[in-house]
């Protein structure tokens, strides 16, 4: 059969985000409103997005919001996958068709429980799309999903070297395609980690491309501020923090910001400093800018989101910390 274009996908992914809409407005609020980190908003017959929490950022300019959060965890509830490529019954190379013993867990959901009552290890992922990146490949794979459990079809040189080759392991994806420092707190929420944990964290880049690349230090300060903030307040340790790569791959003629290329990588390696210090005090680096130097244009999709084999390379940096954690 003729596998659908990824426009199609979309769509079809949109339409079943609205039904779940439907279900979560009726069954939270008793069909009067949103009820989204425990408060409720008004809703209008036929709204697809509130207004009053409504944003469009990220490639193919799809809605982005608190709302979108909640509903795409729901989704992972029922479909233990975010909203990237819904998973089909014959496709063995998909996730939804592998030995899902040790599922993937959503913010909202208790620490699975092992044969021996042991709960799992449980691996933690907050930031950007960096870390939820599957919107942007066929196979709707993250580097987390990855890390806990390999697809060995698609990526055989890591057979055999996930998490779950170590132990009974769950992942606990909470971060988001677009967000920047000050959207950290809000995938925290509801966190209540038990057992041996660690957390993933790549952000930045989006801080970068909406102010900081132009920033004239105070920015850059801030920012510094907030991520400390939140580390800090994490209960959770290690910390592997990711910094920002750089998709010229050094090459100032292929800057496509509008910023001064000086300028632009005068920042950029300042927020990476600032990466590399939180991590320095909360866990390690993982050194995506040097990797992804290494890299080529394959590894990127729509310019800067990882692409599959991105997201596997995301995977490669992150996974010596964690076999050894």
């Amino acid at each position: 059969m003729r596998r659908p274009s990824p426009a199609r996908r979309r769509w079809s992914c949109w339409l079943l985000l609205s039904r779940a809409e439907q279900g979560l407005a009726a069954t939270a609020t008793g069909g009067v409103g949103w009820r989204v980190g425990g408060s409720t908003m008004a809703r209008s017959p036929g709204d697809r997005f509130p207004a009053s929490v409504a944003c469009r950022y990220g490639s193919g300019n799809r809605p982005r919001t608190r709302l979108h959060e909640a509903l795409a965890g729901a989704l992972r509830a029922r479909t233990g996958r975010g909203m990237g490529r819904m998973p089909t019954p014959n496709d063995p190379g998909d996730l939804a068709s592998m030995d899902r013993t040790r599922p993937v867990a959503t913010p909202t959901s208790p620490p699975a429980a092992t044969g021996d009552g042991a709960a799992p290890f449980t691996l933690y992922t907050f930031g950007d799309s960096i870390l939820d990146c599957g919107w942007y490949n066929e196979a709707g794979l993250n580097p987390g999903q990855l890390l806990v459990r390999n697809d060995d079809r698609r990526f055989p040189e890591f057979q055999g070297r996930d998490l779950s080759a170590l132990g009974p392991t769950r992942l606990d994806h909470r971060a988001v395609d677009g967000a920047t420092v000050d959207d950290l707190p809000r995938q925290a929420r509801g966190l209540a980690p038990t057992g041996r944990v660690a957390a993933l964290l790549t952000v930045g880049g989006n801080d970068l491309l909406r102010a900081l690349l132009a920033d004239d230090e105070s920015g850059i300060d801030a920012f510094a501020e907030a991520l400390d903030a939140f580390l800090r307040g994490l209960p959770i340790r290690p910390v592997f923090v990711g910094n920002v790569y750089d998709p010229t791959f050094g090459d100032d003629a292929a800057n496509f910001t509008g910023v001064a290329p000086a300028v632009a990588r005068e920042n950029h390696w300042r927020i990476n400093a600032v990466l590399a210090e939180a991590a320095r005090r909360y866990g390690a680096l993982a050194d995506l800018h040097a990797h992804f130097l290494g890299g080529d244009p394959s590894w990127y999709a729509s310019t800067i989101e990882p692409s599959l084999r991105g997201a596997s390379e995301v995977r490669r940096c992150f996974l010596p910390l964690l076999r050894g954690a």
